[in-house]
C-alpha cells in the first residue's frame, strides 16, 4: 500500500523576509538574524542572501547572522558571506575549532575544554580565536555558570590565541509576557556576569 501525501507547498517571499527585518530594525536597533537549521526550513543561502545582498533593495543590510553549527558558518563563508557570523553552538565537532578560527567566524563558548582547543587552533593557525563568551543566566543549558565569571576572566587572561569580543545569554522566557520577571532576573544575572 502506498501513502497518499498531502500536496502542500511552501513558497517562501524572501522580499518579505526582508521587510521583516527592516521592520525589526527601525523598531528596535541592531538586530542579528538567526539562520540556523536552513533558515528553518526555508533554505540557508536563499534567506541569507536575501538579508545580506547588498544589491537587495532594502534599508541596510544584516551586519551579522547566527547558526547553529559551525558546518552552516564555513556554508555561509564558501558562498561569499563576508558579514559576520555567530556559531550559537560552538566548536562541537571534531576540527570545528580550525574552521572557526580559518573562516572568522565567531563561536559561543560555554565549557573550558572549547577554550582550550580553540586557543590551540589560533596559536596552530596565528590567527586569534575571536569568541563570545556564554553565560547560563537560567535557561539551564549551555553556559559558563554566573559564579564562574572571574574564573572565566582568570582562564582568558592565559590564553594568547583566544580574544573575547562579547558576551551573552539566552533569555528562557522572553516571549511570555506572564513571565516578565523572570526575564528581568535573567537580565540581572547577566549584569553581574559581564560586570
Amino acid at each position: 500500500m502506498t501513502i497518499d501525501y498531502n500536496l502542500l507547498e511552501v513558497r517562501i517571499h524572501t522580499a518579505r523576509i526582508r521587510q521583516n527585518y527592516d521592520l525589526l530594525q527601525a523598531i528596535g536597533g541592531s538586530a542579528v538574524p538567526v539562520v540556523k537549521s536552513d533558515a528553518y526550513g526555508h533554505g540557508l543561502l536563499r534567506v541569507a542572501k536575501a538579508l545580506v545582498d547588498p544589491i537587495a533593495e532594502c534599508e541596510a543590510n544584516a551586519e551579522s547572522l547566527a547558526v547553529g553549527a559551525v558546518s552552516e558558518a564555513v556554508t555561509l563563508r564558501e558562498n561569499g558571506c563576508t558579514c559576520s557570523i555567530f556559531c550559537l553552538l560552538g566548536p562541537v565537532n571534531i576540527g570545528d575549532e580550525e574552521l572557526v578560527v580559518r573562516h572568522g567566524l565567531f563561536p559561543l563558548v560555554y565549557s573550558w575544554d572549547q577554550l582550550h582547543r580553540l586557543d590551540e587552533a589560533a596559536n596552530k593557525l596565528s590567527i586569534p580565536a575571536r569568541v563570545v563568551i556564554k553565560f547560563d543566566t537560567g535557561m539551564g543549558r549551555l553556559g559558563f555558570g554566573v559564579d564562574e565569571a572571574a574564573k572565566v576572566v582568570e582562564i582568558l587572561a592565559g590564553l594568547s590565541g583566544v580574544e573575547p569580543v562579547m558576551v551573552a545569554s539566552h533569555l528562557a522566557t522572553a516571549d511570555d509576557p506572564a513571565e516578565r520577571e523572570y526575564v528581568l532576573d535573567q537580565a540581572a544575572r547577566f549584569d553581574q556576569a559581564a560586570s
